[in-house]
């Protein structure tokens, strides 16, 4: 579903005005449809909220990639991708471990349900960039 969804959302991300609009929404979607799978109760809704999350990451990725070129000075492109991957990394890499912390203490469902939070965070940091 997320390889699928990029193809449309390099199209909206090839729009200068609507780049950081659609990844916003990607990273609001994708933690918010993420999140509810902790107040799933049947297979087939965990299956649906799952697929249109990552329906929500696909089509954020192109608007995220790019947006680092439309905020920054042609000589930082370099600079500004590799901060962002290296924060992307750093997020892949202590994620899972923050997550295994919280199923710990908390258990599966509440620790599902805060994993809104990061998201909604990534989404308010390009909200706010300028």
């Amino acid at each position: 579903m997320a390889g699928a969804a990029r193809f449309g959302g390099g199209v909206l991300a090839d729009d200068p005005a609507r780049r950081r609009k659609v990844a916003v929404g990607g990273y609001a979607a994708t933690a918010v449809l993420g999140a509810a799978t902790a107040g799933a109760t049947a297979v087939w809704q965990v299956g649906v909220l799952r697929a249109t999350a990552w329906t929500a990451h696909g089509l954020r990725i192109p608007a995220r990639n790019a947006l680092p070129a439309s905020i920054v000075p042609v000589g930082a492109y370099g600079r500004a991708y590799g901060f962002e991957r290296m924060l992307d990394n750093l997020g892949a890499t202590f994620g899972p471990l923050l997550a295994l912390v919280l199923v710990t203490t908390l258990g599966v469902q509440r620790a599902i349900g805060l994993s809104v939070i990061p998201g909604l965070l990534a989404a308010a940091a390009l909200a706010g960039l300028h």
